[in-house]
């Protein structure tokens, strides 16, 4: 019974901790793209340190792969909101983030954009947006972002806008289509003589 208080004790102590702090999405595949509304919404202590996370997937077909991901933040009017965020891969290496005002900008409502082209392509899998207020600490990984902003509770819109193009064939796949083509070819000619 004892032990059972004990654990009750450290969850309830953990997960008094951490919502605070950071907001965890998981919006599943937006190869197709994504448009989401969210709130970041201050901590308790009414001094920012709040970072969304969203979790995404990339899962192309065959053939096909993602060559430019264009993710947009936009803040919702009088949300005082200013945002800055990045992009982070699957291991939670930093592949990109917007700049940080440190103070914000003359019009919290203007659409922040990060474009990020990959070389040569960004692979299927797993990637996370943070989002945070201006003086947002956007670190590699992107798991340790912070936040030390003081801001409204703020609304903003995620807009994720992948671009997917077709792979074309390795050079060496092209010289052994060719080479098979050749060798089909010259054997149809033996046959008929």
């Amino acid at each position: 019974m004892k032990i059972k208080s004990f654990f009750a004790a450290v969850v309830i102590a953990a997960s008094s901790v951490s919502p605070a702090l950071a907001a965890t999405y998981g919006i599943g595949d937006v190869t197709g793209g994504f448009s989401g509304n969210y709130v970041l919404a201050a901590d308790p202590d009414n001094n920012g340190e709040k970072v969304d996370f969203f979790n995404f997937t990339l899962n192309t077909a065959p053939g096909f792969a993602v060559t430019n991901i264009e993710i947009t933040v936009q803040s919702v009017a009088g949300s005082n909101l200013f945002p800055v965020f990045g992009l982070g891969d699957s291991s939670g290496a930093l592949l990109g983030a917007t700049p940080n005002t440190n103070g914000g900008n003359a019009n919290d409502e203007i659409p922040i954009v990060l474009s990020l082209s990959g070389t040569p392509v960004f692979a299927d899998g797993t990637y996370t947006i943070a989002v945070a207020a201006w003086k947002a600490n956007i670190t590699d990984p992107i798991g340790n972002s912070t936040s030390g902003a003081f801001f409204n509770n703020g609304s903003y819109s995620l807009d994720i806008d992948p671009t997917i193009s077709a792979v074309p064939l390795p050079a060496g796949g092209l010289l052994l289509m060719t080479g098979m083509g050749a060798l089909a070819f010259s054997r149809r000619k033996k046959r008929k003589s």
